[in-house]
C-alpha cells in the first residue's frame, strides 16, 4: 500500500464531490498532522473532512438552485413589462 499523501487524498475527496481542489486547502494542515497519526485515527479525520466537503457541495448545489429560480422568476416579472410575452401559468 503506498504512503499515504494528504494532498493526494484531499484531492481525491474535492472531486468525490464535484468540489475544486481549492475547496479543501482549509482542512490541509488537520489532514497533514493526521498523516502521522494512528491509521484509525487519521480515517476518523478523513471521514470528517469527507462529511465537511460533501455538506459544502450541497450547500453549493442549493445555491445554485435558488439562483436559478430567482433568475426565471425573475424573467417572467420583467418579460410583460418588455414585451407581450406572457409566461404559462404552472
Amino acid at each position: 500500500m503506498p504512503p499515504f499523501d494528504p494532498a493526494r487524498k484531499l484531492s481525491e475527496l474535492c472531486h468525490r464531490h464535484g468540489l475544486p481542489d481549492s475547496a479543501g486547502e482549509r482542512f490541509r494542515a488537520l489532514l497533514e498532522r493526521a498523516a502521522g497519526t494512528r491509521d484509525d485515527l487519521r480515517e476518523r479525520v478523513v471521514e470528517l473532512i469527507d462529511r465537511q466537503l460533501r455538506a459544502q457541495a450541497e450547500e453549493r448545489a442549493t445555491a445554485r438552485r435558488l439562483g436559478a429560480i430567482h433568475d426565471e422568476a425573475c424573467l417572467q416579472a420583467l418579460a410583460p413589462l418588455l414585451h407581450a410575452w406572457r409566461p404559462q401559468k404552472r
